[in-house]
């Protein structure tokens, strides 16, 4: 039985024997209860094989972005183009392990998820970084978090899990280290064998480092690229949740 038919499986346990929730995982720690979700119709087949068989080149080397303008640059312009996708503003609470948050999210119903982007709340792990975090489906009420691609607003915060990398052409890209929490923090080792995306090596501070590179900030395929990795990081925390993990976030 795969990743997929067992959440569905405990899930349509939990809620009866006469229940069934079709090829769904589960956002965890959206409130009390888990939501199931039914990602099928949010996988993009033709952009996720892409992403599965086609190693990202770039023309030069890439290098994580470290100053405070250059960061604030390449958010602005992330939120912009995420913003230009969305149709309609929603008040929802966003639940999260440690608390909960009242924001507006954006709904974005072609891709099928939702955005916020803003500060985070108090109750989150200390740290300046910006809080950018995705889910799926349309929001109401109490939402849970599928990700979160936050980005320190200055420096090189290997523990904060987005950042954004450029090229010496001046390419910017959204990336991701890797860092995912299901029922404490996910083993780097699981996710890199698990997780079915792209990695490449970065210039990271005074070291090179393999990050996830989601897309390219101008590229008319982030919508869609944004989309597959969320649903690839719901399918890697699924998978996660009954495996040993260390730490907290």
């Amino acid at each position: 039985m795969d990743t997929v038919q067992k959440a569905a499986a405990r899930d349509a346990g939990e809620r009866g024997a006469n229940s069934s929730v079709p090829r769904v995982v589960r956002v965890l720690k959206g409130g009390p209860t888990p939501r199931a979700v039914d990602v099928a119709p949010l996988r993009s087949a033709t952009q996720l094989t892409l992403a599965v068989r086609q190693p990202f080149e770039a023309s030069s080397t890439m290098k994580i972005l470290d100053s405070p303008h250059a960061i604030g640059l390449a958010q602005r312009d992330f939120e912009a183009l995420v913003k230009s996708l969305a149709r309609e503003s929603i008040p929802v609470t966003i639940g999260f392990p440690s608390g909960d948050a009242r924001r507006v999210v954006l709904w974005l119903p072609e891709l099928g998820i939702w955005a916020h982007f803003g500060e985070p709340p108090k109750e989150k792990s200390p740290g300046s970084r910006y809080w950018t975090v995705f889910g799926v489906g349309k929001p109401h009420g109490l939402v849970p978090i599928a990700c979160e691609i936050n980005s320190p607003k200055a420096g090189i915060r290997r523990q904060t899990a987005g950042a954004f990398a450029a090229t010496s052409e001046g390419k910017v890209y959204v990336v991701h280290r890797g860092i995912f929490t299901a029922k404490g923090r996910v083993d780097y080792e699981y996710t890199r064998s698990h997780f079915h995306w792209k990695w490449q090596p970065v210039t990271d501070g005074g070291r090179t480092t393999s990050v996830m590179v989601v897309a390219e900030v101008a590229s008319s395929a982030l919508g869609s690229s944004l989309r597959d990795f969320i649903v690839e990081v719901l399918l890697l925390k699924e998978g996660a949740r009954d495996r040993p993990t260390k730490g907290n976030t």
